[in-house]
């Protein structure tokens, strides 16, 4: 598996032009196997991997060690949020429940 940090940053107006103002944290980019083209999984701070909504969870352990050596500090993997699909499937079966009483 091969990840990419990038620097994320927001652009600032200032009298001199916009620049880029850093946010304190790296984009996690992750090489799709299918492609071989980077696509964004997360981002990394000063101690956490944060993957997307829908990441596979058993995946995060393996991308915070990546980001562990290519940052030279130990960093652990956050819990991936619900898909969109699992968040749904959620709601719709409390909803059920909520029915049956």
């Amino acid at each position: 598996m091969e990840i990419e940090l990038r620097p994320h940053v927001s652009p600032e107006k200032t009298p001199w032009g916009t620049v880029g103002k850093s946010l304190n944290q790296d984009i996690v980019l992750i090489q799709n196997i299918d492609n071989g083209e980077f696509v964004q999984c997360g981002y990394v701070g000063d101690t956490h991997f944060l993957p997307l909504a829908g990441f596979p969870q058993e995946l995060c352990d393996a991308v915070a060690a990546k980001c562990s050596e290519k940052l030279g500090k130990p960093v652990n993997a956050g819990t991936a949020p619900p898909s969109l699909e699992e968040l749904t499937e959620f709601l719709n079966s409390k909803a059920d429940e909520d029915e049956d009483e």
